[in-house]
């Protein structure tokens, strides 16, 4: 039962969070300079016909009432016309939806896949050739920008190789470069994060007990070191997973992907504002989810977390 309480309480506690975060966006957004109506009629229509698109878009209302008139249609299922294009903002997201969440979930199986196997070795080998070969590769990893890593990696695996296509979507073969190159710094950070906090449980009381009660050393590491030291790595994981479904936008750029990074590039770029509060307000709502959904397996990892309190 404090199960339920606690989930229905972090749902509710998600409410004044995405107010606060459309909120945000609206304001500035709205006072950015720039007239949407100008900037869609361009800078040589007549006053009349600006003031009338105005008019339509509802920009001559207060800027609060505008912002309120919006959520209330929004909590309908409204989340408007693109301004530009004329399309509805909701249909064109759920429709780039499936592209951006398949390239955060493949972006993250690589990095737990490869980061935290590799992190664990450089732990267990510790001072040795290994740690160092892992430590200088997850260095090169967090300092390499992502836009050059996807495009070294389209000139040797596409170009040279053939072995991969090189932009566009389709198949799980098109999603492989880009989740390797926007998962890259999450590789990293696991491999990091991981060696950091399982040195920690290594070197603690009861590891040191356990081995001298005989226990052998894969033992020790797994079902010791390991279950103390995952907390850290989980809440990265959840954390990882959020900011790739937020910031897709340069991967999606280099490889042609049509996802939600580059439709809320658009919009920002032309102060359509339903389309960035529409991408904004329900990624915040799937970014709320996913960290609820992690603090529950906190649990499940260390029975002694509990999530009523």
């Amino acid at each position: 039962m404090s199960m339920v309480k606690y989930i229905l309480k972090r749902l509710l506690m998600l409410i004044p969070v995405m107010v606060g975060i459309s909120l945000f966006i609206y304001l500035v957004l709205s006072l950015a300079p720039g007239d949407p109506a100008r900037m869609i009629l361009g800078m040589d229509a007549l006053p009349e016909d600006i003031e009338a698109l105005r008019e339509e878009l509802g920009l001559n209302k207060p800027l609060l009432i505008r912002y309120g008139l919006y959520m209330w249609d929004a909590l309908h299922g409204d989340f408007g016309t693109s301004w530009y294009q004329r399309f509805d903002v909701a249909s064109e997201f759920f429709h780039r939806l499936p592209n951006t969440f398949w390239l955060a979930f493949i972006a993250n199986a690589f990095s737990i896949i490869i980061g935290i196997p590799v992190g664990i070795i450089a732990a267990v080998r510790h001072n040795k050739p290994a740690d160092y070969v892992v430590t200088f590769f997850s260095l090169l990893l967090c300092s390499a920008p992502g836009f050059w890593l996807g495009m070294l990696a389209q000139l040797l695996f596409c170009i040279r190789l053939g072995w991969l296509p090189s932009s566009g979507v389709g198949s799980f073969a098109h999603f492989i470069l880009p989740a390797l190159t926007m998962g890259g710094g999450i590789i990293a950070i696991n491999m990091r994060t991981t060696r950091t906090w399982l040195l920690d449980s290594i070197r603690s009381d009861y590891v040191r007990t356990a081995r001298a009660k005989g226990a052998r050393e894969g033992r020790v590491i797994v079902h010791h070191a390991m279950r103390n030291s995952m907390l850290p790595v989980i809440t990265g994981l959840g954390m990882n997973f959020a900011a790739c479904m937020a910031g897709t936008a340069v991967t999606e750029t280099v490889f042609a992907i049509p996802g939600i990074g580059s439709f809320i590039t658009t919009g920002v770029k032309t102060k359509d504002i339903p389309i960035v509060l529409c991408s904004v307000i329900i990624i915040a709502l799937m970014v709320g989810l996913v960290n609820l959904i992690v603090d529950i397996i906190y649990a499940v990892v260390d029975p002694r977390v509990k999530l009523g309190s």
